[in-house]
């Protein structure tokens, strides 16, 4: 009964709805395929910074992700942001979670994050928050760290 069913036309059937629905689920796919794509540059950019082994390299990533620099390029052009853009929202994302610590000294994050001196990361930093490093330390210890921006 059910070979029968399926060898049956639907009388509903409309072709142009099929093609509109054909192209909407191509389109998903690759969205979808995209998000996937910059979700795998975001964690190997925090595995780096976690690891204290500095943020990668996008020739490092394109060769870990299995694809050229530019196809990266494209990929993250595509979802309307860069590799720097991503670098810099992981970095602020750790930077923020890390200068909590007050056991960790900001030489440490600063070279953790992949900054080239302390006074590059504090520049960084200010731009982010509006304060230096070490004020935005005291203010959390205060407890106003909401007047950081």
């Amino acid at each position: 009964l059910a070979q029968s069913l399926a060898m049956e036309t639907n009388p509903r059937w409309d072709p142009g709805l099929w093609a509109v629905v054909q192209d909407r689920s191509g389109k998903l796919a690759a969205a979808s395929e995209q998000s996937a794509l910059e979700e795998r540059i975001r964690d190997s950019i925090r595995a780096g910074v976690r690891q204290a082994a500095g943020v990668p390299r996008l020739k490092h990533l394109a060769s870990k992700t299995g694809v050229s620099e530019r196809t990266l390029i494209r990929a993250m052009r595509r979802q309307n942001t860069s590799f720097h853009e991503i670098v810099n929202d992981e970095r602020r994302s750790a930077a923020l979670a890390m200068i909590q610590d007050r056991g960790v000294a900001l030489t440490k994050i600063a070279t953790a994050l992949g900054f080239s001196s302390q006074s590059s990361f504090g520049r960084t930093f200010k731009t982010w928050t509006g304060v230096s490093p070490g004020e935005y330390r005291r203010r959390l210890a205060n407890g106003l760290e909401s007047s950081a921006r």
